[in-house]
């Protein structure tokens, strides 16, 4: 007798019958309880993505449990989309690829100006300098993540038992988001001046910066520097300004500038992503192994080819590469588009297919893109035709 089809659940308002992660759904309840969030209701079930994947879930967007029960970690923290708050929730480090751009080699260039002005991750200093560190890039390259993973460093650096570091950035100022600019860089240097006390260490992120901000950052970061020690992270686009003039340079303690994906890049983050959502999956099969399906339910020479085709810039931007988010969005509704054609077929789940057959279970990335593409401009033209 054959198994019975596993049903794969893609939303809430199913029936408690159905086939769906029951432990995440009490991880998630439980952890809007403690919160006070609603993130979860606890009415429907979570998408299981060890039956089709051996996945512990979407790698490109997972569920809030991965961070914890941590009050830094509520119902608008998307994954997805939205910067990974090392700082604040560090089991977000393992989401962390450092082979997704020229990270690691930023690291040690930051550390090098760490050393450089006697920060010890050997023994208590308490050096007194104001450090800026200019991060630009396209939007989705990582540049807010950087920061993040930047400043959940900073405790490595020894201070002596009277001093800590603290962190700021624009979640510490309430309705930050209803702020101009300006009004906005002022509202976190007064938060950051109560927040690390005189002759403390603070660290400070100064997000989505342009030209007409650059005198009123600089000023602000001096005056903050003079009764405290400040390690400063300014984050500008690409097509922004801001840090770029001849003067400017010789401001920053370290420019990191960051890029769109190369193949080889967009294949670490991918292979990073599932060896990772892999982990600690019981009975994962043998086949996964081995090289060829190393990136299961994704080929190699798919994502290389979508890369280098220029196919993966998300379907209403002209790009030749991806960012890191234009990928792993790409990634995430190709694993969802997956689950739902898989159980529409009645699949009895991946530990049921022979070897043979794994060719027909993997994900055809340019078809997919293909008629995504092909949906969104049919929708764009019903709109505008509207």
């Amino acid at each position: 007798m054959s198994a019975e089809p596993f049903r794969y659940v893609l939303s809430t308002g199913t029936s408690a019958t159905s086939a769906c992660n029951r432990s995440r759904e009490l991880q998630f309840s439980k952890l809007a309880a403690e919160n006070g969030s609603s993130a979860w209701s606890g009415d429907g079930c979570v998408p299981d993505y060890d039956q089709p994947f051996a996945l512990r879930d979407n790698p490109f967007s997972p569920g809030p449990w991965i961070g914890g029960a941590s009050p830094e970690f509520g119902s608008t923290d998307d994954l997805w989309t939205k910067p990974l708050r090392i700082h604040r929730v560090p089991r977000l480090e393992t989401l962390f690829v450092a082979e997704a751009g020229p990270f690691k080699e930023y690291v040690e260039r930051f550390d090098e100006v760490m050393d450089s002005k006697w920060f010890s991750k050997e023994q208590p200093s308490a050096p007194q300098v104001t450090l800026k560190f200019l991060i630009r890039g396209p939007v989705g390259a990582g540049k807010t993540t950087f920061a993040n993973y930047l400043i959940s460093q900073l405790s490595q650096y020894k201070l002596p038992p009277d001093k800590e570091w603290a962190t700021v950035d624009y979640r510490s100022v309430a309705e930050f988001e209803t702020m101009d600019s300006l009004k906005r860089i002022k509202a976190i240097a007064d938060v950051f001046s109560k927040k690390v006390q005189q002759a403390n260490y603070g660290a400070l992120i100064l997000d989505n910066l342009e030209v007409s901000d650059e005198q009123l950052v600089i000023h602000a970061l001096d005056e903050l520097g003079r009764e405290r020690t400040v390690v400063a992270f300014m984050i500008a686009g690409s097509n922004s300004e801001f840090g770029k003039s001849a003067a400017s340079h010789a401001l920053y303690s370290a420019e990191f500038d960051l890029d769109f994906l190369s193949t080889g890049q967009a294949i670490s983050f991918v292979r990073s992503r599932l060896n990772e959502f892999r982990r600690s999956v019981q009975n994962v099969p043998a086949w996964m192994a081995h090289d060829e399906w190393a990136l299961f339910p994704f080929k190699q020479d798919h994502i290389e080819t979508a890369v280098d085709l220029g196919v993966l810039g998300g379907v209403a931007e002209k790009r030749a590469r991806p960012t890191i988010r234009n990928l792993g969005s790409m990634l995430k509704r190709a694993l969802e588009a997956e689950m739902q054609r898989l159980r529409r077929s009645g699949d009895q789940g991946i530990r049921a297919v022979a070897e043979n057959d794994i060719e027909k279970r993997t994900i055809n990335l340019l078809r997919f893109v293909a008629q995504l593409t092909s949906t969104m401009t049919g929708k764009i033209g019903e709109r505008k035709a509207a």
